[in-house]
C-alpha cells in the first residue's frame, strides 16, 4: 500500500516539474520596427519578453543595421532589467565594420520580469529603410547553461518630413494619401468633405472613414478649395491588385505609368483614369489624388520613384506601357455629351471593337457615386460602332448638350428613359442639340443612312391603304428597293385623274403618303404607282 501511494506521489510531481517546463514560454528578444523623418533622432528599445524563471544572468549580442541611412550614436539604460539586476555591462558602438554594435552583459543576480535590456539613441541620417537584425546572440543562466532565445529583427523607416497641397473640386473627387500621416481620418485630413461621403472599391463601393496609403477613394464637398496635408514621405509602395477594376493612388512623387514595377504584365495599357469632374485618361500618378486601373489578373505593382528612397529591385521587371489610342482602328468620328457645369466626355466612333486585352484598354472604370457626371456606350467603353449606339448618362446639371463631329451623313437622336421616347433630334456633323428632359437615362444615336441601307426592301411594292373604307383620309404605302423617279395619281372609275400625291425623285426605302379624300364624293376609286419599270393598281373606298 504505502508502495502504491509513492508512486502516485511521484508521478504527481513528476507532472507538475513536466507541466512547469512546457508553461514557460521560450524567452523572445525583439527589436522595433519605426517611422521617422530624416534629421529626427529616436530611441528604441531592445526588449526581451518575461525572464522569470529563467535565471538569466549573463548575454551578448549584435544588432546590425545600416549606416548610410541611420547612425547609433548612444545607449541608455534606465529603466532596464539590466540595470535592475546590477550587472556589469559593455556596449561598443562603433566596431571596425562600423554596421552593427556588440553588447555584453554579466552579473550575479538574475534578470527578472520583461521590458527593455537596453536604449539606443538612432539618428536618422538618409531617406530609405533599415533593417534591425540580431546576430550572434547567447543567454546564460547562473549554472552557465545557455538558455534558448528566438529572435524578432525590427526596421526603420526614413522618409523626407513633407507637406502637400490638394486641390479639390465641388461634387465628387477622387483622392489618395500623399504622405504618410498619423491621423488618416477623412475629417481630420479634409474638414471640408460632406459626412459619410469617403468610399473605396472592393467590387463594389464601400464606406469608410479613413484612408490607406495605396489606396484611391472617392470623396464628396460641398464647394471648391484645398487641404495641406503633412506627414513622411512615402518614396515606393507595393500594391496588389485584383483581376478588373482598382481604384488606386500613388507615392509622394508623380510617377509615369511607364515607370510602375509590373512583374507579371497584367496592367492593361491605356486604363489609368482620373477625375476632374468627369473621367479622364491619365499617364501619371499624382500624389494626393485617386486613380482607377484596370489588371488582366491579379498579381502585385510597385510604384517607386527612382532616387526617392525604398529598395523595390526592377531587375527582371515588366514595365507597364502607356499604350496608344485606337491602334488598328479606323476612327470614324466623335461625340461629346456636355452638361450645365461644363463636364465633358468625348466618345468616339470605330470601324471595328478589336477582341481580348487589346479591346479592354478602351473600357471605362465602374460608374462614379450617383451625382457624378458621366457618359459612356451601353458596354462601359468610350468607343463604339456608329451604326445603332445605346449612349448612357448620369446627369445631375441640364440642359444636356450633345455635338457631333467628323461623321458622314444624317442620324437620328432619340433621348430616352427606360423605353420612353422623350426627345428626338436629326443631327449631323458639326450640329449640335440641347437635352432639356431631366429625366434622360440613355439616348440612342441612328445612323440614319445605314439604318435605311440595311433594311431596303427587296422588290418594289404598293401596299393597301389603310383604312379602308376610309372617310376623308387614308395612308397609301409603297417600297422602293432602289433611287427611282416614282409617281403616285388617284383616279376614279371613269379613269380619270383626281389627284397627284408623288411625281419625282425619291430614294430607296420604304415610303408613306396620306390622301385626302374631303373634297371627293363618295365611291371606289384607284390609286396607281408608277417607279421606273414597275407600275401597280390597287382600289380603295371613299365613305361618307
Amino acid at each position: 500500500m504505502y508502495s502504491m501511494q509513492k508512486s502516485i506521489f511521484i508521478l504527481f510531481y513528476l507532472c507538475l516539474f513536466v507541466f512547469s517546463l512546457t508553461a514557460q514560454a521560450e524567452v523572445v528578444i525583439s527589436l522595433p520596427e519605426i517611422n521617422g523623418t530624416v534629421g529626427e533622432v529616436k530611441t528604441i528599445a531592445l526588449n526581451i519578453s518575461d525572464v522569470t524563471g529563467y535565471d538569466i544572468s549573463s548575454y551578448q549580442f549584435r544588432v546590425y543595421y545600416d549606416p548610410a541611412i541611420i547612425a547609433i550614436t548612444g545607449y541608455d539604460t534606465d529603466g532596464t532589467l539590466t540595470k535592475q539586476a546590477g550587472g556589469m555591462l559593455a556596449v561598443n558602438l562603433n566596431p571596425t565594420a562600423g554596421d552593427y554594435i556588440i553588447v555584453a552583459y554579466a552579473g550575479i543576480n538574475p534578470l527578472v520580469g520583461s521590458g527593455a535590456l537596453l536604449f539606443l539613441d538612432v539618428e536618422l541620417k538618409n531617406p530609405g529603410t533599415s533593417p534591425l537584425t540580431w546576430s550572434d546572440v547567447g543567454f546564460w543562466n547562473l549554472a552557465a547553461n545557455e538558455v534558448p532565445v528566438d529572435t524578432d529583427n525590427g526596421a526603420v523607416h526614413v522618409s523626407h518630413a513633407g507637406e502637400h497641397t490638394t486641390q479639390y473640386t465641388p461634387g465628387w473627387n477622387l483622392v489618395g494619401l500623399p504622405l504618410s500621416v498619423t491621423d488618416p481620418h477623412y475629417k481630420t485630413l479634409y474638414p471640408a468633405a460632406i459626412d459619410e461621403t469617403l468610399w473605396k472599391y472592393n467590387g463594389g463601393y464601400v464606406n469608410e472613414t479613413e484612408l490607406e496609403e495605396g489606396r484611391g477613394y472617392w470623396l464628396r464637398f460641398p464647394g471648391s478649395g484645398n487641404v495641406v496635408i503633412t506627414g513622411q514621405t512615402i518614396g515606393t509602395i507595393t500594391l496588389t491588385l485584383a483581376t478588373g477594376w482598382n481604384l488606386i493612388a500613388g507615392i509622394s512623387y508623380n510617377v509615369q505609368l511607364t515607370e510602375i514595377d509590373d512583374p507579371n504584365g497584367i496592367i492593361i495599357p491605356g486604363t489609368l483614369w482620373g477625375f476632374d469632374g468627369t473621367y479622364n485618361q491619365s499617364e501619371t500618378l499624382e500624389p494626393g489624388y485617386g486613380y482607377w486601373l484596370r489588371a488582366s489578373g491579379p498579381g502585385p505593382i510597385t510604384v517607386e520613384k527612382e532616387g526617392a528612397g525604398g529598395g523595390a529591385s526592377t531587375e527582371g521587371a515588366v514595365i507597364a506601357q502607356a499604350g496608344t489610342a485606337f491602334d488598328d482602328m479606323q476612327l470614324l468620328g466623335s461625340l461629346s455629351v456636355e452638361d450645365a457645369l461644363g463636364n465633358m466626355q468625348r466618345l468616339y466612333f470605330v470601324d471595328d471593337m478589336g477582341e481580348g486585352k487589346n479591346r479592354l484598354q478602351y473600357s471605362m472604370p465602374p460608374l462614379p457615386p450617383s451625382g457624378g457626371f458621366d457618359a459612356r456606350f451601353s458596354n462601359d467603353y468610350y468607343i463604339g460602332t456608329d451604326h445603332e449606339s445605346i449612349i448612357r448618362v448620369q446627369i445631375q446639371s441640364y440642359p444636356l448638350t450633345v455635338l457631333l463631329e467628323d461623321v458622314e451623313g444624317e442620324y437620328i437622336l432619340e433621348a430616352m428613359r427606360g423605353e420612353e421616347i422623350l426627345e428626338t433630334y436629326s443631327v449631323y456633323a458639326g450640329s449640335s442639340v440641347e437635352l432639356m428632359s431631366e429625366s434622360i437615362e440613355y439616348f440612342r444615336l441612328l445612323n440614319k443612312e445605314r439604318l435605311i441601307a440595311e433594311n431596303l426592301p427587296d422588290d418594289y411594292g404598293l401596299s393597301q391603304n389603310y383604312p379602308n373604307p376610309f372617310n376623308p383620309s387614308t395612308i397609301i404605302g409603297y417600297a422602293l428597293p432602289q433611287d427611282a423617279f416614282v409617281r403616285l395619281e388617284v383616279f376614279n372609275m371613269l379613269g380619270q385623274q383626281v389627284a397627284v400625291l408623288v411625281d419625282g425623285e425619291q430614294q430607296a426605302g420604304y415610303h408613306s403618303v396620306v390622301f385626302d379624300g374631303s373634297q371627293l364624293a363618295s365611291g371606289v376609286y384607284l390609286y396607281r404607282l408608277a417607279a421606273d419599270d414597275f407600275i401597280n393598281m390597287k382600289r380603295f373606298v371613299l365613305l361618307k
